[in-house]
């Protein structure tokens, strides 16, 4: 019998995703155009090595037909395991955050809302004893710093602490080729 997925604090999932990560690559390297039936038209997968040596993925997921329909996912990595730590998603919904009460304000993001998901323990911990059901990342807050996918590309690298060492990102994003 393998052992379960370990459950990551609050603290821990704090620290990693403040934890200073490094983009080594080109964008202009990182969006390929894809031809998937019901799949995303571009889509990348880019690791990257943490300050304290913790192990990262950037994941983007973007349709070009449906400009306000694009994911940026944080991945990180521990041994076997890996945890979708945040994830950046454009117009969707709507979304329901299954542990808060009814009537709470925060158990509802409205459709067609930008949102954040972030991995929470609470969440984790369903989602160990109830996978079918909930999502380690389940939890999302609605976000109006970003509103379509160039601009939730920007504002991830500052939230997820992910330094780029040209400015390419300003003048070039990847996800509107």
């Amino acid at each position: 019998m393998s052992k379960p997925k370990p459950i990551l604090s609050e603290q821990r999932l704090e620290e990693l995703i403040t934890e200073s990560k490094k983009l080594e690559r080109s964008f202009s390297q990182w969006m390929r155009p894809r031809k998937v039936p019901n799949q995303p038209e571009r889509s990348m997968h880019e690791p990257m090595r943490g300050s304290n040596g913790s192990i990262f993925e950037i994941r983007t997921h973007y349709w070009t037909k449906l400009a306000c329909r694009f994911s940026i996912v944080l991945r990180f990595f521990d041994g076997p395991w890996d945890y979708r730590l945040v994830r950046f998603d454009g117009h969707a919904g709507p979304h329901t955050n299954k542990l808060e009460p009814r009537g709470d304000a925060c158990r509802t993001v409205p459709r067609n809302t930008c949102h954040i998901h972030r991995i929470t323990e609470r969440y984790q911990r369903k989602a160990l004893i109830i996978p079918q059901q909930f999502e380690e990342d389940g939890f999302a807050s609605p976000r109006s710093e970003f509103a379509d996918p160039s601009s939730a590309f920007e504002y991830f690298l500052t939230y997820c602490h992910v330094r780029y060492s040209g400015l390419e990102y300003i003048s070039h994003n990847p996800l509107l080729d």
